[in-house]
């Protein structure tokens, strides 16, 4: 629920920035939203090794 709401603010900020560059904008977006989704992949896998290798 909360990717949808980032997406969202991304696709504001990058629109609000800049006016002629449509493509360079969606394609930030979209690098930047990937970016933040494998990291908080990484982040729950580390947490889960980490909290796992204690039981």
């Amino acid at each position: 629920f909360s990717e949808m709401f980032t997406a969202v603010g991304l696709l504001e900020f990058f629109y609000k920035q800049s006016i002629k560059a449509n493509e360079m904008q969606s394609f930030l977006t979209a690098m930047t939203y990937s970016f933040g989704v494998y990291l908080s992949s990484l982040l729950v896998s580390l947490v889960y090794k980490i909290t796992s290798s204690g039981s």
